[in-house]
């Protein structure tokens, strides 16, 4: 019972994590196509809401409960290497930490040039041409589009377990 449990638990976690990307990624894309400086705050404001509040809390619930969902359900967690023979765990680890590297890579480095153009911005009191680059950031978005694929394919892993 317990390991069914924390099954429900970790897809649940998962449901509001995915919630909290939704929400992101739509307040985000509307703030880039907006030329309005208090709309573009407002919206800024809310997405800093589902990141801080769900997406980065929630993104390490998910990655905990998986883990104890795994173990208290006897699949190995790093499969061949602990001599298991499933391995779809140990893949879906793999493929959940490439998210380090697009945070020190991708999210931090241009969240730092964005903050620097939204600060330029509000000083200024309009929308400058830096801060809408920065809210269109194609390395950002690539980035983005990368956790979208990422969810279909840990999906896939958790469903299916093929291997």
């Amino acid at each position: 019972m317990i390991p069914t449990l924390s099954v429900v638990l970790h897809v649940l976690l998962v449901f509001a994590l995915v919630s909290g990307i939704v929400g992101r990624d739509l307040v985000y894309a509307r703030a880039a196509r907006s030329r309005d400086l208090a709309e573009i705050r407002a919206l800024l404001g809310l997405g800093h809401v589902f990141e801080m509040r769900v997406v980065r809390p929630f993104t390490g619930y998910v990655l905990l409960a998986g883990l104890v969902a795994a173990w208290l359900r006897g699949w190995p967690i790093l499969g061949f290497l602990q001599g298991g023979r499933a391995n779809w765990v140990l893949v879906a680890l793999l493929i959940y930490l490439t998210l380090i590297p697009l945070i020190v890579f991708v999210f931090l480095p241009r969240g730092r040039l964005f903050h620097g153009a939204y600060e330029d911005a509000i000083a200024r009191n309009q929308v400058t041409p830096q801060l809408t680059r920065a809210l269109n950031d194609p390395w950002v978005r690539a980035a983005r589009a990368y956790e979208w694929v990422m969810i279909a394919v840990l999906t896939y892993l958790m469903e299916m377990k093929p291997f």
